[in-house]
Order: structure tokens, then C-alpha cells, then sequence
């Protein structure tokens, strides 16, 4: 294969992968429980396995649409998948995940955390 159909291939699969992404972000919101996780999970695929600085189309929507789920969701799983595609976005894309982000995990991270801590002295009380 020539260097000229290399990249075109390689484009195309760039174009055909950051389509498939935004198809899975644009339908996150009318998800529930395992198909969420599901989705979520295809999602972390696809990122994860696109090539390094390759752009990805709407990363600024990924990002709040992730951050969002992230913080309307209690399960750990469902959380822990919004972190794994965060982090793995902001490795792929050099796309910065913004300030107001950063603070609103922070503040729901340790929120679950204080829960969780409460529950259990809760529980040990009983």
C-alpha cells in the first residue's frame, strides 16, 4: 500500500471513528442503567483506541455531556466509566478539560466520598 492511501485510510478512519463518538455522546442522555453502561463502555473503546493527537470533532460537547452524567449519576460503575473516558479524552485529544469542570468533579468526587463515610459510621453505630 502507498503512503498516499495510508493516510487517506487513516483519515477516513479517523473521520469514521470521531462520527461514531458523537453518535454515542448525542444518544447518552436517553440511556438507563446497563445500556448507559454499555454505551459508556463503547465510548471508552473508541477513545481510548483512536490514535494519538488525532482530533476528535465536538470534544468540548463530550466533555460537559461526561461531566454531566457523571454528576447525575450515582452508581460508582456509571462514575468510574465518566472518569476512564475523561481521562482518556484529555490524553488522545490534548483537548484540557476546563476549570469549572475540574471543580465540579472534585466537589461530586468528594461528596460520593463524605457518603460513603457517613454510611458506614452509620452503620457501625447500628
Amino acid at each position: 500500500m502507498s503512503k498516499r492511501s495510508d493516510i487517506t485510510q487513516h483519515s477516513f478512519r479517523g473521520t469514521l471513528t470521531s462520527n461514531e463518538i458523537l453518535t454515542i455522546v448525542a444518544s447518552l442522555e436517553k440511556e438507563k442503567d446497563e445500556q448507559l453502561k454499555d454505551s459508556l463502555r463503547q465510548l471508552l473503546f473508541l477513545i481510548s483506541t483512536s490514535p494519538e493527537g488525532q482530533r476528535i470533532e465536538g470534544g468540548e460537547i463530550i466533555i460537559d455531556k461526561i461531566v454531566k452524567i457523571f454528576c447525575t449519576q450515582n452508581e460508582s460503575e456509571i462514575q468510574a466509566l465518566c472518569l476512564s473516558i475523561l481521562l482518556n479524552f484529555n490524553s488522545k485529544s490534548g483537548l484540557a478539560v476546563n476549570e469549572s469542570h475540574i471543580q465540579t468533579l472534585y466537589a461530586s468526587l468528594i461528596q460520593a466520598i463524605q457518603s460513603t463515610n457517613q454510611a458506614i459510621s452509620e452503620q457501625t453505630s447500628v
